[in-house]
């Protein structure tokens, strides 16, 4: 693993607690750094939002965002040629930006 990998790894890693080493979700997450963009339909619509997709999975993708989005929103992620509609499970304050989970 690369320096810049390692350090990446502690933040995320102190961003969401202890963590324990031990994998309790259903889907295997796979890591990824994909440019997509974000379209918030409800609660309040929003603009196009750039984003960077961090992983997916059968069940949900996590990417990090630039502002801050309440939990049971609706959005749309488009991902190349392909489009997601999505709610969100959590947003969580990650620096300057937030990481979220749908």
């Amino acid at each position: 693993m690369c320096g810049s990998c390692s350090i990446q790894l502690q933040e995320i890693r102190a961003s969401i607690g202890h963590w324990t080493g031990v994998e309790k979700r259903k889907s295997v997450r796979v890591p990824t750094n994909d440019d997509a963009v974000l379209t918030v339909l409800g609660p309040e619509p929003s603009g196009h939002i750039d984003t960077r997709i961090l992983d997916t999975s059968k069940e949900g993708l996590k990417l990090f965002i630039p502002r801050e989005l309440m939990t049971g929103a609706v959005a749309q992620i488009h991902l190349r040629n392909l489009f997601i509609l999505a709610e969100v499970r959590y947003c969580r304050s990650f620096g300057t930006d937030f990481m979220l989970a749908f």
